[in-house]
């Protein structure tokens, strides 16, 4: 009898993994308010990135961290003025919807640069679309010779993250990206990139603080750059480099929660070498079936009608969006309305996921609201 158990026992796991279906959606993507805190780990030499496939379990429970960071998105508007002017125009179709605090810096194709330089003020803008999310662009401030120099970089063509929604067996056609800035009697720099993607697996993920449904993602990045230095007044030659990255991300968390980045070699082997992994530490807050809870705030009911209630203390203004963006309410609060705030939304906005971001003297908090 105790056999038998046994063997039902495994029957219905295999059939829950047989079952498992992960989508990932323009929803789920990173939104104001999100803050995620990834342990950073060493490079995985034992990593097989052919290890992968339908209802597949990655087990890395054996990562030890080395360092902590953290992810932190916020609207454009809490970034500096100047980066707003880039990222920020209501016409723009390429107008950033959230801004993160970490920016891909360039590495100027390896090159030495004639005098030490370093970055302030990082920043990375995205955009989210119901079939695409996207960088846009990211920024910084460059200080050299006693200059501060801020330097917003808006892609000619942007950086198609994830062709949405994602699912496994995704196969979207490869994308091309561009962007091109200058330090001022230093440099111009140029970098034109190549992604390829490919969800080449589903299944859990385990990781040490606990287990996840995931689709797994296969990017290719194809790098070509191009740095001309103001003292020696002439192009260099730069040779390509390729990026592979590998990204775990689950159905309500679009940011991954497992990131390993190498590149492919062929000498002395034909392996995977990883120069990068970083995994989610802790889950971001995420909003209730019922009610919607950051701090002091609490917003309800969810899912949303024409009216929402907000309350909370010391309430400014209120906004809601669509994930592209588009600003369907906005109003300032006034003093007698601080604690207790109500929404009425008379232009009926279809039904779907929004974003709705409140304003406090602190600080600006955001959540995703589903109206129904």
């Amino acid at each position: 009898m105790k056999k038998l158990l046994t063997i039902l026992i495994v029957q219905v796991n295999l059939m829950a993994y047989a079952q498992l279906t992960v989508t990932v959606t323009a929803a789920d993507m990173p939104v104001s308010g999100n803050n995620f805190e990834y342990n950073y780990a060493s490079p995985n030499k034992q990593f097989n990135a052919n290890q992968t496939g339908d209802n597949y379990v990655w087990d890395f429970t054996n990562l030890q961290s080395n360092s902590v960071s953290t992810d932190s998105f916020v609207t454009v508007l809490q970034t500096p003025l100047v980066y707003n002017l880039a990222f920020n125009l209501p016409f723009d179709p390429e107008r950033a919807t959230v801004a993160n605090n970490l920016a891909p810096l360039p590495s100027f194709g390896g090159i030495p640069l004639p005098f030490p330089v370093t970055f302030s003020d990082e920043n990375s803008f995205f955009r989210t679309e119901s079939g695409v999310f996207k960088q846009v662009g990211f920024a910084f401030a460059a200080n050299f010779n006693g200059t501060n120099i801020p330097l917003p970089v808006k892609f000619t063509d942007v950086d198609e993250i994830y062709s949405l929604p994602l699912a496994f067996g995704q196969t979207p056609p490869a994308t091309q990206s561009r962007y091109e800035f200058q330090i001022p009697g230093l440099m111009t720099y140029i970098e034109n990139s190549t992604r390829t993607n490919v969800v080449d697996g589903q299944g859990v993920l385990k990781l040490p603080n606990g287990n996840f449904d995931v689709l797994r993602i296969r990017s290719e990045i194809a790098i070509q750059d191009s740095a001309y230095l103001d003292t020696l007044g002439f192009w260099l030659p730069v040779p390509p480099r390729t990026v592979i990255e590998y990204k775990w991300v689950s159905a309500t968390h679009g940011w991954p929660v497992l990131q390993i980045t190498g590149q492919q070699t062929t000498f002395p082997f034909n392996q995977y070498q990883t120069n990068g992994v970083k995994y989610l530490k802790l889950v971001p807050t995420e909003v209730e079936e019922n009610t919607a809870n950051f701090g002091a705030i609490k917003i309800y009911p969810i899912p949303a009608g024409n009216e929402i209630f907000v309350d909370g203390q010391g309430i400014e203004e209120v906004w809601i969006t669509s994930l592209d963006g588009k600003v369907i309410f906005n109003d300032k609060v006034t003093a007698a309305n601080a604690a207790h705030y109500t929404i009425s939304l008379i232009n009926n906005p279809p039904a779907g996921m929004y974003i709705i971001s409140i304003k406090n003297a602190k600080n600006y908090q955001s959540f995703k609201l589903p109206i129904r």
